[in-house]
């Protein structure tokens, strides 16, 4: 997983800069930790709570739809355990696409991690998700992802349907 600014879209890049900006004028320093995603990594982060079949069930979904791509992703990514992480399968985040960034707080030398957390009297989670939505980008704090934010306002690129997202994957990340 890249921490990279430079492999995220440039006028998104430049955007995510002035809300890095932006909060560090306002006494905040967030640090980049999740820049593009390859949809295997993806695959990685969705697999991590779901069952065999669930896993079984979503590649079968995708290969029956023409989305073999995203369909191997999953596979590719083999199998995981641990807590919930995305609900979005490989394509499904703007993460793939250089469209989405996560940045942890720096409190004093230390990552803080706690959404709600207060020091000095600054919620930085919240002055991260002010600072984006300002400049037009949408913070994710609501639903419960501080960290995140992204260029489209759309939750994900599903409107574009697997076949496009599945093609678009290919040419972005397989260079096919």
């Amino acid at each position: 997983m890249s921490r990279d600014m430079g492999d995220l879209e440039p006028d998104f890049r430049e955007a995510c800069y002035r809300v890095i900006s932006g909060c560090k004028a306002r006494g905040v320093e967030m640090r980049p930790f999740f820049t593009a995603r390859h949809p295997v990594e993806q695959g990685a982060l969705w697999r991590q709570s779901r069952s065999s079949a669930e896993v079984q069930k979503k590649v079968a979904e995708l290969q029956e739809a023409g989305a073999e791509y995203l369909a191997q992703c999953i596979i590719d990514a083999g199998p995981k355990s641990g807590r919930w992480a995305t609900n979005a399968i490989p394509g499904m985040s703007w993460h793939q696409w250089g469209l989405a960034l996560d940045c942890y707080w720096l409190v004093d030398g230390q990552a803080e991690w706690d959404a709600g957390a207060t020091h000095n009297g600054i919620q930085g989670y919240r002055v991260y998700a002010e600072e984006a939505e300002t400049i037009g980008l949408r913070s994710l704090a609501n639903i419960g992802d501080a960290v995140h934010i992204q260029q489209p306002q759309e939750n994900s690129p599903s409107h574009l349907g697997l076949n496009i997202v599945d093609a678009m994957m290919r040419k972005r990340w397989a260079g096919e």
